[in-house]
């Protein structure tokens, strides 16, 4: 049955080429939307992880005024059971000043658990130490899109770099540039993801004039009831200070699981969009199929009265409407894979494909060359072989 649906296709390569062709433009519009996406959302994903939104994250609500976050309360967190790390935040959105060029940038006020609790790495010179925090040391640790923009390099350790804090620029030399997961982030999202400058907290505090922190950022151990601990966390807090919901802690992983479904739903939106364009060319198939049935109603006579039955005749039909569309889409999603690990190869990138979006793409084309093709199948099906030979 099939091969001879595929000797029938080939009868007439050019119409059956442009058939072919409006599913393969569908097929790859799908592939490639979707993969894009795919790409995306674990790009970002693995970007949040390295800016350390596994941690947990506490903080004083906002209209709590007499209470604030100090070492107390880090040796505080750092006794309680489950909890692996504490490290001190703070932070300022300001601007860096470097080699006469303004970066709008955020400064972080850290100490040396940074590299354990946000993932920060130095790929050139070193983080911030014990030392610079028990020292107030006016060092700087820069990301690398700070340094490319200034010098058009990513090692510039040693030189100097001056952070608008407390109402006044301060200069600090760079000790370190980080390789975090955050910069391929700022290469996608230049405009909305800031450069950032990481600075020891106690620096921060002197230069700011303040003594408090912004937040605290927890890591926990792992295989640990996690939610159970940031309640044991909260709660001891809130008893220190004898307040009820003065202080939060929230798991940054909660937050992270709603954007992923946030992009998740992006995702089928999109390719959603894109799949209209694969059901439009479901009409060309329609089209090519009824052509092929006024131009064989001889052989469609011909067969019947030699006793071909309609279900022969119909499976013929729609057998060639279903090779048209699974090869019109299988070529398209060869094609946009290619295409898509070339742009991987040239740029560099990972590529992540949503083979899930792929199969379903699969069953739908499938689905459309079988709906598409039952009325010109049915209409040969239903021919009387005295019309048909007339």
């Amino acid at each position: 049955m099939f091969l001879k649906s595929i000797k029938n296709i080939l009868c007439n390569k050019s119409r059956s080429m442009l058939t072919m062709v409006g599913i393969c433009i569908g097929a790859m519009s799908v592939v490639i939307i979707s993969t894009i996406s795919a790409t995306g959302t674990n790009e970002v994903n693995s970007q949040l992880i390295n800016m350390g939104i596994d941690s947990v994250m506490v903080q004083v609500n906002k209209n709590v005024d007499d209470v604030v976050l100090s070492d107390e309360d880090i040796d505080e967190i750092k006794n309680i059971s489950g909890v692996k790390d504490a490290m001190p935040l703070m932070s300022s959105i300001t601007q860096s000043y470097l080699l006469n060029y303004t970066v709008d940038c955020v400064a972080w006020g850290i100490d040396k658990s940074a590299d354990e609790l946000i993932s920060l790495k130095a790929k050139y010179g070193r983080l911030i130490t014990n030392h610079d925090i028990l020292s107030n040391s006016k060092v700087a640790v820069i990301d690398e899109n700070i340094a490319l923009q200034s010098y058009g390099r990513g090692n510039v350790v040693g030189k100097k770099v001056r952070i608008f804090l407390g109402g006044t620029f301060h200069e600090y030399e760079i000790v370190g540039v980080a390789e975090s997961g955050i910069t391929n982030l700022q290469s996608i999202l230049s405009n909305i993801v800031p450069s950032f400058v990481y600075i020891p907290y106690s620096t921060m505090q002197m230069d700011t004039g303040r003594k408090n922190f912004d937040q605290i950022a927890v890591k926990l151990k792992p295989s640990e009831d996690n939610e159970q601990i940031i309640s044991t966390v909260e709660s001891h807090l809130n008893n220190i200070y004898n307040k009820e919901n003065a202080i939060s802690a929230y798991n940054l992983l909660q937050q992270k699981g709603q954007l992923e479904s946030i992009m998740d739903m992006i995702t089928i939106v999109l390719s959603s969009i894109a799949g209209i364009s694969l059901v439009v060319s479901g009409l060309s198939v329609m089209t090519a199929m009824l052509a092929s049935v006024s131009e064989r109603r001889r052989e469609i006579g011909i067969k019947k009265s030699i006793g071909a039955k309609n279900s022969d005749i119909y499976k013929e039909f729609i057998s060639e409407s279903l090779i048209l569309s699974l090869t019109g889409s299988a070529v398209g999603i060869a094609f946009s894979i290619l295409f898509l690990k070339l742009i991987a190869f040239l740029f560099r990138i990972s590529i992540v494909f949503d083979w899930q979006i792929i199969m379903i793409l699969i069953v739908s084309s499938a689905v459309i060359g079988i709906i598409f093709g039952a009325y010109p199948a049915r209409k040969a099906a239903k021919m009387e072989p005295v019309k048909a030979l007339h």
